[in-house]
């Protein structure tokens, strides 16, 4: 058994308003049923210490994933993956404790993630409370996997709940994979498919499906995928991420790795003939999207060297106009764009690594410039600098649109029980800059303490330091007991 009870404390203050002062107590109780089965009791949960989300520029029709990064949420979360093909998931640990980059508080919850012989086990249930947006919800999922034979081939199932006053999504699914390291006498050969079906009290119980299927031959030389799949316009999983519902897909990827060049420093080749998704409305059966990726060039060095040159062809029906800026939009049409891509990076634990790539041609009847930047300095053991800057220049019928972003991250490692990091953020596309500060210090094995400083600002145009849009202050102490 393993108890972590924890004493939080912190400030808030919004532009114009008041402090407000908060305390909170809470307490995680893990407990080791077997050695590979484990059990998680949680109440008044609370991640006050975890890193602050890095907002990316959006410059597409679809919404963005954001990975998780509570520890509470990661331990195991190999358990609960249920993958829908095309960046969509059935469930997404973000949709719980989560609204809008709003906390929602966790009143209570359960989880068990392991393996018990063949069958591997994924169990949650929690309860979140209500806030302005949202009432009390009840939040469950169950996954289930069974081993068969001793080449990784499984047969499963997947059931996720979200429950409360307005809402009640229920899902379903089954899925299996055959998978061997003996086809044609060595080579690896994937065969998987998948199934599901949403209930919800405010879509029609029709076209309430997901379902996919593919072939994988994910070998040293040649990896080749193909995998169709589809999402109903009515698949609705509550707890779940779609970047689109309502199609029908066919992918087909070829990528080659040669080992030439050997004798110049290259490890091995990295080319793509051809890595294309196109997409249907499933409604319709018209042409929604296309995209494909060809590089007649690509290798990794044999020192931890990459770099690719990419041609891109990609096709995009718009029904509804979106917007890039509150000015800027793109607007309802068939828009056909090419591009070209150079990627270039080199070992990131050399003591200063870097990674470019940009990429220029079409969008949406206009052209585009595009810098994605990456700078690292590993001084030492204890300290290391890391500058992300992305550059966008959007030429436009009705206008141009620059945007910018900006994140620089700072981390110092006193000792191995005493650390800091510091990330800051600029996003000039959403107008607002975003402060993280993060103290740590393991005062003995198991005992934690946590100083986290979040400082925003938006419009910054009126910019002034000294009056931030938004500033929280916090210290949370984790004490450790094992019995």
């Amino acid at each position: 058994f393993e108890l972590k009870p924890y004493g939080l404390g912190s400030i808030e203050k919004a532009a114009n308003d008041k402090s407000n002062y908060k305390g909170k107590i809470g307490a995680d109780l893990n407990v080791n049923l077997t050695p590979t089965l484990k059990l998680d009791l949680t109440t008044n949960t609370d991640f006050a210490q975890v890193e602050a989300d890095r907002i990316a520029v959006n410059l597409s029709r679809f919404n963005l994933y954001y990975p998780e990064k509570r520890e509470f949420f990661l331990e195991g979360y190999q358990n609960f993956q249920f993958s829908l093909g095309n960046g969509n998931q059935l469930f997404y640990t973000r949709r719980i404790g989560i609204d809008s980059f709003r906390s929602v508080p966790i009143i209570a919850g359960a989880r068990m993630f392991g393996k018990i012989g063949k069958n591997n086990i994924g169990l949650l249930d929690i309860q979140t409370g209500g806030n302005d947006f949202t009432s009390s919800t009840n939040n469950g999922v169950f996954r289930y996997k069974r081993d068969i034979g001793s080449q990784q081939s499984y047969i499963g199932g997947i059931f996720t709940s979200k429950v409360n006053n307005d809402i009640s999504n229920h899902v379903a699914g089954v899925d299996g994979a055959y998978s061997t390291s003996r086809f044609l006498k060595n080579k690896n050969l994937v065969i998987a498919g998948l199934v599901a079906e949403s209930f919800d009290n405010k879509t029609p119980s029709k076209n309430n499906y997901a379902w996919r299927f593919y072939i994988d031959y994910p070998n040293d030389l040649i990896d080749h995928f193909i995998g169709v799949s589809g999402l109903g316009q009515n698949f609705n999983p509550a707890l779940g991420f779609l970047e689109r519902n309502n199609f029908e897909s066919f992918t087909w990827n070829m990528r080659y790795y040669p080992r030439w060049f050997t004798k110049y420093g290259i490890r091995r080749m990295a080319l793509k003939p051809w890595e294309f998704t196109a997409y249907r409305t499933a409604t319709t059966g018209e042409l929604e999207s296309f995209a494909n990726e060809s590089r007649p060039l690509g290798f990794f060095t044999k020192s931890g060297e990459s770099f690719e040159f990419n041609l891109q062809q990609i096709y995009d029906r718009v029904d509804h106009p979106f917007y890039l800026t509150p000015h800027d939009s793109i607007g309802v049409g068939k828009y056909w764009m090419y591009r070209q891509e150079f990627q270039l990076s080199s070992f990131q634990a050399r003591k200063i690594w870097g990674a470019v790539v940009y990429k220029w041609g079409g969008f949406y009847g206009g052209k585009i410039n595009s810098l994605e930047t990456s700078i690292g300095i590993n001084v030492d053991e204890h300290l290391n600098f890391r500058t992300d800057y992305n550059y966008n220049h959007v030429d436009l019928v009705n206008g141009v649109v620059r945007t910018n972003e900006l994140a620089e991250y700072i981390n110092y490692a006193f000792n191995p029980n005493l650390d800091f990091s510091f990330f800051v953020q600029w996003n000039s596309l959403d107008d607002f800059m975003l402060g993280n500060f993060r103290f740590h210090w393991i005062p003995k094995p198991g005992k934690d303490l946590f100083i986290v400083y979040n400082r925003g600002y938006n419009q910054l145009d009126r910019f002034k330091f000294s009056e931030p849009t938004s500033s929280v202050g916090a210290a949370k102490l984790v004490w450790r007991f094992v019995f």
